[in-house]
């Protein structure tokens, strides 16, 4: 069985081929994005980061949501010439 490894978890590959979606904790989440964890904790206060689930009382992100959630965020440089 083939197995994937991200931010020291293991994710394992089904016969099909297809891996379920891994979830990231606020921390590993934090890091995947590039800001800290009491960012990403304020940002899910004020309800305007990337989305996350709620499991007890912990906090999970799924890695294609905050994928999603960072190519929002793309600026588009092209020069306005107004």
């Amino acid at each position: 069985m083939n197995s994937l490894s991200l931010f020291g978890r293991l994710f394992f590959l089904g016969d099909d081929r297809v891996m379920k979606c891994p979830t990231l904790n606020r921390k590993d989440a934090a890091t995947y994005l590039g800001v800290s964890v009491s960012t990403l904790a304020r940002w899910g206060m004020l309800r305007m980061g990337p989305p996350f689930l709620k499991i007890g009382k912990f906090a999970r992100y799924r890695i294609s949501d905050l994928d999603e959630y960072m190519s929002s965020r793309a600026v588009d440089m092209v020069a306005n010439d107004q």
